[in-house]
């Protein structure tokens, strides 16, 4: 679900949203390029970086910036106003930076856009779609 009433939220190229997720605006969100949002997330974020992976069940509490392709870990609660940096590794409860994001962080986080994108030709065919 997106919830926009109160403020914009953009999506970029190539990013997905996975089924039961929640991203919720009350000043304007964005959501970069090559973005995959996992299951059952909740997204109160201001902004999340190019490349980045919002691992299922986590949250994201207001004014959270996800630095580009960071990898935030499934379960996470991001506190509000984190600024996370650039290719960081986040994980706990609270989160925490607990490193920076590690080849096979990478590989995954391009696995799972990429696996979107692919679909992407099967779902248009399916419907009246841009």
């Amino acid at each position: 679900m997106i919830r926009a009433d109160a403020a914009r939220v953009t999506i970029g190229k190539n990013s997905n949203v996975q089924d039961n997720s929640a991203l919720h605006a009350d000043t304007p969100m964005s959501i970069g390029d090559h973005v995959t949002i996992g299951h059952l997330v909740m997204c109160h974020a201001i902004e999340i970086g190019d490349h980045s992976l919002l691992g299922n069940g986590a949250t994201l509490n207001h004014g959270v910036k996800v630095g580009r392709g960071s990898l935030v870990a499934a379960g996470a609660v991001v506190v509000e106003g984190m600024e996370i940096p650039p290719e960081s590794l986040v994980a706990g409860m609270p989160a925490r930076v607990r490193g920076p994001v590690e080849e096979r962080h990478t590989n995954l986080i391009q696995r799972a856009t990429q696996s979107y994108i692919d679909r992407t030709p099967k779902y248009k065919a399916q419907g009246d779609l841009e």
